[in-house]
């Protein structure tokens, strides 16, 4: 069996959550995630998580901040009323992530 590492296009579904379980992110109900490993396509961690894994292998990994969107900066934060979003944008926040190699 072969096993993710870079070079390998890689199909996966994943889950992203909070500390507290709830769910920002997930392509369980839509198509996998492909992409090729280790050409930077998405967070460090994530593939750091997912190197070694087989067809059908599973695992479930939480990504510090340093290996994904990097740590908060206040300055960067902008607070705008929710009323001002357009109703079909969605947020998306770092945490952890489950995945499933397919």
């Amino acid at each position: 069996m072969s096993t993710i590492k870079d070079g390998s296009t890689v199909k996966v579904h994943y889950t992203g959550q909070l500390k507290d379980g709830s769910v920002f992110d997930s392509s369980i109900q839509t198509d996998p995630l492909e992409f090729t490993m280790g050409q930077g396509q998405l967070i460090p961690g994530f593939e750091k998580a997912i190197e070694g894994l087989g067809v059908g292998d599973k695992t479930t990994a939480e990504i510090p901040a340093a290996e994904a969107y990097g740590e908060p900066n206040p300055q960067m934060v902008v607070e705008v009323e929710k009323a001002q979003l357009p109703e079909d944008r969605r947020l998306h926040l770092p945490g952890r992530y489950s995945a499933e190699a397919r």
